[in-house]
């Protein structure tokens, strides 16, 4: 909510990815946007390396598959998870829904909330290239990296597919009552 205004609250390569994909954005927006996302991230990682002490940093928040869990089912659970994501994203800003104020990142949020309740102690529910990265290249922690990229990106494409080719309200015909 906070830079909305300004990004649209693009914060997520995913979601900017499947944008692209449904012409919803340019080539070169989701470019500019994507580049921007990997920035912030590495540094928004800088900064939090450098302003947390060493004793407690730790492995700086970087997402990692979880113990009990190989990288082709972490791979499945990002992929699901994203597509939980971006899906919701799509449908809050439908502008057959008519959604206002609050109710489009309120709807977003909660999503992330019980997206993050159920992935965290798997993946790191990383949900985001972006947010992966940056964490990842601070602190050097690259195992199953791949994972962060190859489950997300396809997630949200998919999401983004369904829910315009099948689901969107200008699709179903059913309109704001």
């Amino acid at each position: 909510m906070a830079t909305g205004h300004l990004t649209g609250g693009m914060v997520n390569p995913a979601l900017t990815i499947a944008l692209m994909a449904t012409k919803k954005i340019s080539v070169l927006q989701g470019v500019f946007y994507t580049v921007a996302q990997f920035l912030g991230a590495v540094l928004g990682a800088a900064l939090l390396y450098g302003l947390t002490p060493s004793q407690i940093r730790g492995a700086l928040g970087a997402t990692t598959v979880g113990s009990g869990l190989n990288a082709g089912q972490a791979f499945g659970l990002e992929l699901f998870l994203t597509c939980i994501l971006v899906f919701t994203i799509f449908a809050a800003t439908d502008p057959g829904k008519e959604l206002r104020g609050y109710d489009i990142p309120l709807s977003i949020g909660v999503c992330v909330f019980i997206c993050h309740m159920c992935g965290i102690p798997f993946t790191g529910c990383s949900m985001n290239p972006a947010r992966s990265f940056g964490p990842a290249l601070i602190s050097n922690i690259w195992k199953d990296h791949w994972v962060y990229w190859a489950g997300p990106i396809p997630g949200g494409i998919i999401a983004a597919f369904l829910y315009e080719y099948v689901f969107s309200s200008s699709k179903t015909g059913v309109s704001p009552s």
